[in-house]
């Protein structure tokens, strides 16, 4: 489920962990409580572990919930507004995806900030949910649309590399 704060200097053997297997950025922050999600630039900003000495380690905090939430037993259900009711299928999750994406984008209008907004898809869950990546085609266009720029964890860490 994913840690309720930064990895801290009590947690040098994960991040040595970590580097020891070649590891250079991880999104282990996943919420910002027992129950809730990291939200969109408020707590998501991405930061190098150097004051724990790792500076070479670059933590991407998650947003909302994973994809996996959508699929296990334990299901992440959401609300529908137009419908009055929960699920976990279809238009409603690509739905879920949009919304992180929409108030990202409000967030860094109001802070002037660039915001990230990291969706994780595993690849051994995608082929339950979205098997033709009907959703993640839907979040592409959306993503052009709006001029949201989609960049790999890799860019993400070479491009604050370069500001750091």
């Amino acid at each position: 489920m994913g840690n309720v704060q930064p990895f801290g200097s009590e947690n040098r053997e994960i991040l040595q962990a970590i580097r020891n297997n070649g590891l250079r950025y991880v999104s282990s922050w996943l919420k910002a409580g027992q129950r809730e999600w990291n939200v969109p630039g408020e707590n998501t900003t991405s930061f190098f572990y150097s004051k724990e000495g790792f500076g070479d380690i670059l933590e991407i905090p998650a947003v909302g919930a994973y994809d996996v939430h959508f699929v296990q037993p334990t299901k992440l259900l959401v609300f529908d507004e137009e419908e009055e009711s929960f699920s976990v299928r279809g238009t409603k999750m690509n739905g879920y995806y949009i919304q992180l994406l929409e108030e990202a984008l409000r967030r860094a209008n109001e802070v002037e900030k660039t915001v990230f907004v990291p969706l994780v898809f595993h690849p051994h869950v995608v082929p339950y949910y979205d098997p033709k990546l009907q959703m993640h085609e839907e979040i592409l266009k959306f993503c052009k649309q709006k001029d949201i720029l989609v960049k790999t964890y890799g860019q993400i860490d070479a491009m604050l590399r370069l500001r750091h």
